[in-house]
């Protein structure tokens, strides 16, 4: 791991070009625990960065590494480490915020995120809708198998009350239906953001 560093350590960092996936993480951090006003200046340090202009094409290409290793992870039910899957949809978050839809202040969740990119022209409307209901889906989704299940989730041994929830959370009544609305919602996702992601 990473040792600490100081406040200005953190400015001297990304003072510079700043590594992307360094840039992608700090769309997310937030501060703990601060004393005096050193929560304030962490938080105009990040919106300082994030609303700089980012080279678009070496944020697409970290994301690519990114995606590759997600991608050789994937299996039927595992709606996080897939292709249009909730790191997917996290990474289109990280991307769309340093390319123009980052908050004013704090930060923003999923759905704001494309909702924002969406209102600043970054995302259609159709594609914006898309990737909320996505993000929406999976992480109620992953929520649920990390309360409920020792490792991914298996239909097979899932309990009726676990089946009923699942499709439940997927809009629908079987867990069929459950399995192809998963598919189609991944295949979507992955369509809109090969397409956002194709600089």
């Amino acid at each position: 791991g990473r040792s600490a560093c100081s406040l200005q350590g953190l400015q001297r960092h990304f003072a510079d070009a700043s590594p992307p996936a360094d840039l992608r993480m700090l769309t997310d951090a937030r501060v703990v625990v601060a004393q005096g006003g050193l929560e304030d200046d962490i938080e105009a340090l990040r919106q300082s960065v994030l609303s700089r202009s980012h080279d678009a094409g070496l944020i697409v290409a970290d994301i690519a590494g990114v995606r590759h290793e997600a991608r050789s992870r994937d299996e039927p039910w595992r709606v996080t480490h897939r292709e249009g899957g909730l790191e997917d949809v996290q990474l289109a978050a990280e991307f769309l915020q340093l390319t123009g839809a980052a908050p004013a202040t704090g930060v923003a969740t999923l759905s704001e995120t494309f909702e924002t990119a969406r209102e600043r022209g970054l995302l259609s409307a159709d594609t914006a809708r898309d990737l909320v209901d996505a993000a929406v889906l999976w992480q109620n989704l992953d929520g649920y198998f990390r309360m409920t299940c020792a490792g991914d989730f298996d239909p097979e041994t899932a309990t009726a009350e676990q089946q009923v929830i699942v499709a439940e959370t997927c809009g629908v009544e079987s867990l069929d239906e459950a399995s192809r609305r998963i598919l189609a919602t991944a295949r979507r996702s992955a369509a809109h953001l090969d397409a956002l992601w194709s600089l």
